[in-house]
């Protein structure tokens, strides 16, 4: 699979950091550690997961491009700077989803290729611990499971943006799905056979993971909610089997991450800033930490106002989008009150930073209450869950878990009977909430295209409708000169 990891198979070497658990994902990897070094004890498998969460939490994946940048500009949400003769046409062209423009062409094939490179490396990490003696260290069961967890999630995110969606074309063709970490070009599977594979991988950590319950920090896990547990692993499976449309499936998947005692809704207002932040509070089921989120969400959302910076901003009815029915002091949406605030020049983002309003002089220390990325939250659970149960029949079940978010959110009133007396109007208001709830995480573009729907633009001239020309992303071109195979 393209040549990033023909190259690093031919060297035999991976670059990974060597820190401890506090700062593994301050991304500085200072060279190569030849694999018998790396992999000769449990330390060496610690500091390779630890470099493939560091990965992951970079700009061209999940610290910017597939959540609060890329991803989120897909789905209409932010408005691009104006534009001066300083400035590009990137933002707006994503808007106009040229993807041959060469800047978003780039971006496009940094996706795939980072995704892929680091699917290389836990390919290695479970190539080598096949041949560790897996019972000597509780942590080789841990590392085991992260690993096929991670690479079902990341080919997954794959399969979302670069294939057709299953429930509108089934026989749409997949990705390659790398097993092996080698010279060999990667199979190709068709989109059917690429669901299965993240199933299976999904179980196979499942079962590695199964004593995994006491969420209690370990000399490798130092802070938890930063790797794969037992319920990330149930809240991936709701997430595919939701996406695939296996609601029964996904709704029981959904309803064990629910049933933890140790993630619940939070308090509205009180909680709701740290809730929608990473480290996400009972609500987070999984992030990932980085030191070095707080200098990019600063350019892009909250520059200096005395300068002449532009930013990006929300789109321009955001406040619509979050009023709701009997919106006053009793029934607001307080996410509305977190993520934005009202500049001079119009609404700000804040949503994803710590900014000491009393002190915002004292950028380091908001730097270091910008600590990384929500992955995975409860409130989707919730979301998945009250689908399947409208599905399944039972209305009053599925209403009361849409509402048991609202109810966290300063929603206290019941919506209307008439706008969710229906399966269409439920599923309706459901990607209402979603849209709420999910701005800055870049999961919106990919509800429209789960759900077909149509869209305004950011200027609300227009109606988005999801051609295949833009709800899939285009392969890189040097994918077809490394290529795959064809299975």
């Amino acid at each position: 699979m393209i040549k990033y990891i023909k190259i690093i198979s031919a060297c035999l070497l991976i670059s990974f950091l060597s820190a401890g658990c506090n700062d593994f994902l301050d991304v500085n990897p200072a060279g190569t550690v030849t694999q018998d070094k790396m992999f000769r004890d449990v330390q060496g498998y610690r500091d390779a997961m630890y470099g493939i969460y560091a990965n992951l939490a970079t700009t061209n994946l999940y610290g910017q491009n597939l959540t609060y940048g890329f991803a989120d500009q897909l789905a209409q949400l932010f408005t691009p700077p104006r534009i001066t003769e300083s400035q590009d046409l990137t933002s707006y062209k994503v808007l106009q989803y040229d993807y041959t423009y060469p800047e978003i062409e780039s971006m496009i094939t940094n996706i795939w290729s980072d995704m892929y490179r680091v699917i290389s490396y836990v390919n290695n990490v479970l190539e080598n611990i096949q041949h560790a003696d897996i019972d000597s260290h509780p942590d080789y069961r841990l590392i085991n499971g992260e690993a096929h967890a991670l690479r079902a999630f990341m080919h997954f995110d794959l399969m979302r943006y670069f294939c057709e969606h299953i429930e509108l074309v089934p026989d749409a063709g997949g990705i390659p799905y790398a097993y092996t970490f080698d010279l060999k070009n990667k199979e190709l599977f068709t989109l059917k056979e690429c669901y299965e594979n993240v199933l299976e991988d999904l179980t196979v950590a499942q079962n590695y993971l199964v004593n995994d319950t006491s969420q209690i920090a370990t000399d490798y896990r130092g802070t938890v909610y930063n790797f794969v547990t037992l319920p990330a692993v149930y809240a991936m499976k709701a997430r595919v089997f939701h996406y695939e449309g296996q609601l029964d499936s996904a709704g029981i998947y959904a309803e064990k991450v629910m049933q933890y005692s140790n993630y619940h809704l939070i308090d509205v207002p009180t909680d709701l800033p740290e809730a929608q932040k990473y480290p996400g509070g009972a609500e987070m089921i999984w992030g990932l930490s980085t030191t070095k989120l707080y200098d990019v969400l600063f350019q892009e959302f909250q520059s200096d106002p005395t300068t002449n910076f532009e930013l990006m901003r929300p789109r321009e009815d955001v406040e619509e989008i979050y009023k709701d029915v009997n919106w006053d002091a009793q029934n607001h949406d307080y996410r509305f009150d977190n993520f934005f605030e009202n500049e001079e020049r119009g609404w700000v983002f804040n949503r994803l930073l710590k900014v000491n309003r009393d002190n915002p002089d004292d950028i380091e220390e908001q730097k270091k209450n910008t600590k990384g990325i929500c992955m995975l939250r409860l409130p989707e659970m919730y979301y998945i869950a009250a689908e399947a149960s409208y599905v399944q029949g039972d209305q009053e079940k599925a209403l009361k878990y849409l509402q048991a978010v609202r109810n966290s959110r300063g929603l206290t009133a019941a919506l209307p009977s008439d706008r969710t007396n229906t399966l269409e109007k439920f599923r309706a208001e459901l990607q209402k909430e979603r849209r709420k709830e999910f701005w800055g995480e870049g999961q919106t573009f990919l509800d429209y295209k789960r759900t077909n729907a149509s869209f305004g633009d950011v200027s609300n001239n227009k109606v988005i409708t999801l051609t295949p020309e833009i709800r899939v992303l285009p392969w890189p071109r040097n994918e077809q000169e490394f290529g795959s195979t064809n299975k």
